[in-house]
């Protein structure tokens, strides 16, 4: 039980340690003391399919609400990207797990680029995102912290 604990502990002192950025590639978990396994066991999976005994969301609040409010968020982060200069040439692929309070409120994203973009690119990305996320979140009430992943294609406007 300390071990839990104690490695709870440890996630959220080197996730702070990052200051206030909300967005992180997905790789920076590897070279960090904690695991998506350690998030993942403070924040419920989201998706129904992954817990059919006690699924935090059921499959109609999923489909109806959750899965509009994950795809509305990154059309307007898309939005958002473009109104900023960010092109992408003319689409990314790229895998994200968004990490939510109770309320919506997006703590973390982690990406994952599926084919490499520069890195000039991709820091600009991580800015914007961050910036991003200060002001939006999802429209979702949950009974307990969850998270939510998926995969999206960003095209230029």
């Amino acid at each position: 039980m300390k071990i839990v604990v104690l490695s709870m502990f440890f996630v959220f002192l080197s996730l702070t340690v990052f200051g206030q950025d909300r967005v992180y590639d997905a790789k920076e978990l590897t070279k960090q003391s904690y695991s998506m396994q350690d998030l993942d066991s403070i924040y419920k999976n989201g998706l129904p399919i992954n817990d059919t005994i006690h699924p935090l969301f059921t499959q109609e609040y999923f489909d109806s609400i959750v899965a509009i409010e994950r795809i509305d968020l990154l059309k307007n982060m898309a939005s958002y990207f473009n109104s900023h200069g960010l092109k992408w040439e003319p689409s990314v692929d790229i895998w994200t797990r968004i990490y939510c309070d109770t309320n919506g409120e997006i703590e973390y994203l982690f990406y994952h680029f599926l084919r490499p973009i520069n890195s000039i690119k991709e820091k600009e990305f991580k800015r914007l995102a961050n910036n991003f996320l200060q002001e939006n979140k999802l429209s979702v009430q949950a009974s307990q912290k969850f998270s939510i992943c998926g995969q999206i294609k960003w095209i230029d406007n």
